[in-house]
């Protein structure tokens, strides 16, 4: 009989669930453990060494009840403790971050409003994630929402406790173009915040956004890249081009057009994704987004004249590739 893979879970609450249950539907096959440390909800009002020590103690049980894998259910934990708890376990350790990547392509010149916990509002992962992805003239607005924990710890998810926490924020009456759910928990409030009109087109959530790290790639890649694929959800963006016909992944390239464009760099592209593919558009963003992204750098390194990037996507029956060529070619086939 075939040993099932034993994944485990934390949060500081019950907001991991809606990670967990994504997992669950995605991993049949595996077992699952779930640990919320609802003796010291909420997390995002810790210090980070609080943070670091409470999430050791939760993998340390995992680890003694057999998980083979942990994921950091927990947006707040993964920008605290994530490098900590991978030097210190064996095992790959998959983190969360607030979906800015995918918000920022999707929306290179929009609004767009990060809603998190204090602790990762203030947090140094944040921060670098925006400096990454807005490059442009246009910053997100960053906005705590630690009464929204707390609600949803108090099982409250009626509308008029939801927007007494968007008025209490300032935020009533606010629009957006897109709204990054940074926490676990906010998750449960999605739908009440598509009827606030919070934003007018897209709504980000971290279900759409399990990372496995460099870190944890190093030490159990095929594992973690496993746990990763499956476990990912689709991203849904509005697109100011046509290329694909899937809008994440033409938003994607747009963006990349104009950052390629900012630098001085030659673009070339043969693409054609039929509208109807089977490929999740997260899939093909993180693999179209690394290659390109080491396209771009390498070319630093190039004189001005000679700067370009090349970009072709052939679809075969049942796979695609995909080819990024300049000083960093590189190609990948997605199944």
């Amino acid at each position: 009989m075939t040993e099932r893979t034993k994944i485990g879970f934390l949060d500081s609450g019950a907001g991991g669930i809606t990670v967990l249950a994504r997992a669950v539907k995605k991993l049949p096959s595996a077992d699952f453990l779930y640990y919320a440390d609802t003796d010291r909800v909420p997390y995002g009002t810790k210090t980070p060494e609080e943070v670091v020590r409470y999430t050791s103690e939760a993998v340390r049980l995992l680890e003694d009840e057999g998980a083979q894998a942990v994921v950091v259910a927990c947006n707040t934990a993964t920008s605290m403790a994530i490098r900590p708890l991978r030097a210190a376990f064996p095992f790959p350790i998959v983190g969360m971050e607030p979906a800015v990547k995918p918000a920022a392509l999707g929306h290179p010149e929009g609004r767009i409003l990060v809603c998190a916990t204090p602790l990762t509002i203030s947090g140094e992962k944040l921060h670098t994630l925006i400096d990454r992805y807005f490059w442009g003239p246009v910053s997100p607005v960053l906005v705590p929402l630690p009464d929204l924990v707390t609600l949803a710890e108090s099982e409250r998810f009626d509308g008029e406790s939801f927007r007494g926490v968007i008025r209490s924020a300032g935020l009533e009456g606010e629009r957006f173009a897109a709204v990054v759910l940074g926490c676990t928990h906010f998750v449960y409030y999605r739908e009440l915040a598509e009827r606030q009109k919070i934003s007018n087109k897209t709504m980000h959530d971290l279900k759409n956004q399990m990372f496995a790290l460099s870190e944890a790639m190093k030490t159990a890649p095929d594992k973690t890249r496993e746990i990763m694929d499956n476990i990912s959800g689709k991203i849904f963006a509005a697109s100011p081009m046509t290329v694909t016909g899937i809008d994440a992944v033409d938003s994607l390239i747009f963006s990349k057009q104009q950052q390629m464009d900012a630098r001085g760099i030659r673009y070339e592209q043969s693409v054609f994704i039929s509208p109807d593919s089977a490929f999740e558009p997260l899939d093909l963003c993180v693999a179209l987004g690394n290659l390109l992204d080491n396209a771009i750098e390498a070319n630093d390194t190039v004189e001005p004249d000679q700067r370009y990037v090349s970009l072709n996507i052939t679809r075969q029956e049942r796979w695609l590739s995909i080819t990024v060529k300049n000083a960093a070619s590189a190609a990948v086939r997605m199944e």
